[in-house]
Formats: C-alpha cells, sequence, structure tokens
C-alpha cells in the first residue's frame, strides 16, 4: 500500500502506534516490566497455552475453509 493512498485515520493510527510503543521500549529498558514478553522462557506453560490456541484457530480455520469449497 503506497502512502498516497492512506486515508487521514490510517496515519494517525501508525503514528499513535510509534508513539506509545516508545514509550513500551523505554520502560521495557530500564526494567519496568517482567511479563511474559519480557522473560518468555520463565513462562513456560502461558507459552503452551498461547501456542495451543494459535494452532486450534489455524486448524480450525483451515478445516472451515475446507469443508466450505464442497
Amino acid at each position: 500500500m503506497r502512502p498516497f493512498q492512506w486515508d487521514l485515520p490510517d496515519c494517525l493510527a501508525l503514528a499513535t502506534v510509534i508513539v506509545f510503543w516508545n514509550s513500551v521500549e523505554v520502560a521495557t529498558r530500564r526494567g519496568f516490566f517482567r511479563e511474559i514478553w519480557v522473560d518468555s522462557m520463565g513462562h513456560v506453560v502461558e507459552m503452551s497455552i498461547i501456542a495451543g490456541v494459535f494452532i486450534a484457530l489455524v486448524a480450525g480455520f483451515w478445516m472451515y475453509n475446507a469443508t466450505d469449497k464442497n
């Protein structure tokens, strides 16, 4: 998608995400977060649940689309 095709809300949303994500990056570097995205190997159960849900969703969408074509 070329930038001149974007509408104003798209451009503003992108700028907002960049600003907020920079604040998250700064907070992470200062040690404010000890969450799953910082120490993923310390949260094996949670990561396994997330991977299982993702795999189940992919398989469900794949099976739904495979049966929908017939």
